[in-house]
């Protein structure tokens, strides 16, 4: 499908130049008129409340789309472009999904829930229209959300965690679509759930993420193990094994101190190595040094 829109045409046009120099002008014209102003409009909408973040995510997501033309110029296997402006509009709305999942996990997890709820009940539906997420009820799929929509619904004294209920009430309401991003912030500020993900005291309860958390995928991780009868006789066995476990380690120290237990150390010089596989005194250790951290022996 070719692009025939303005900024379709600049970009060919960017992509037709011989001359680096003149190249470099053309994409300059092409990120500066019409990627920046796209781009800015959506992370604007995307992170209303953080509008200290809008600069960082709008300079990264211009230097990928950078690095991207220059690619798709100089390497012939760097892939098409078929709409610009729905390009810019994907990774606007990916580098905003990717700062809030790291900046804000909080908030990422309350937008990972709610989703799960949109789409596991069918009451509710979520979809792409205009290249934004948008969710309501079942009925209503395909229909874009109406952005000027202020809902004017109480919330705060749905129970925290019941999305269920929390968009039965809320969409009734509204008669209309919403942005997935709109409702999320709608439950956020219903449920006291900051963005600041150091606020402990924020509790996000028995709804299932999509995705479970980094310290749950660890405890779950499967285990691999495999063993080999080498001379296939019964009697010998090679045993392997494979895992990643979650260690306690500093949860180990706040513990040790609490129960008031003294740490001691100390260095053997010359360690005895009986033979593991003689006879109970057949074998005489040789005698050791040891030598602790006050240097007494």
């Amino acid at each position: 499908m070719r692009d025939s829109s303005v900024a379709g045409q600049r970009l060919a046009a960017y992509l037709a130049v011989r001359d680096d120099a003149d190249a470099e002008c053309e994409l300059g014209d092409l990120l500066e008129h019409h990627a920046a102003p796209l781009l800015r409009r959506i992370v604007s909408h995307r992170l209303s409340g953080m509008a200290s973040d809008l600069d960082d995510v709008c300079s990264q997501v211009m230097l990928q789309l950078m690095v991207r033309l220059r690619r798709m110029r100089t390497e012939a296997d760097a892939g098409a472009i078929e709409v610009f402006a729905s390009y810019v509009a994907v990774a606007a709305h990916h580098g905003c999904d990717h700062h809030i999942r790291a900046r804000y996990p909080l908030r990422w997890r309350l937008r990972n829930r709610l989703r799960h709820v949109l789409e596991h009940n069918p009451r509710f539906a979520v979809w792409k229209a205009n290249d934004a997420w948008t969710c309501g009820l079942a009925a209503w799929r395909g229909r874009a959300a109406d952005l000027d929509t202020q809902p004017a619904v109480q919330l705060s004294d749905v129970p925290v965690d019941d999305a269920d209920q929390l968009l039965r009430r809320l969409f009734p309401t509204t008669g209309t679509p919403l942005e997935l991003t709109r409702v999320v912030e709608l439950a956020a500020v219903a449920w006291g759930i900051p963005l600041i993900h150091r606020d402990e005291g924020a509790q996000l309860g028995s709804v299932a993420d999509r995705e479970p958390r980094m310290d749950q995928r660890l405890d779950q991780r499967s285990r691999l193990g495999a063993v080999w009868d080498p001379f296939n006789s019964g009697k010998t066995a090679v045993r392997g094994g494979y895992g990643i476990y979650v260690d306690q380690g500093l949860l180990n120290t706040p513990l040790v101190v609490q129960r008031g237990i003294i740490w001691k150390n100390v260095t053997i010089t010359n360690p005895g190595y009986p033979d593991p596989y003689s006879r109970p005194g057949a074998v005489v250790a040789p005698a050791r040094t040891v030598v602790d951290e006050e240097g007494n022996r």
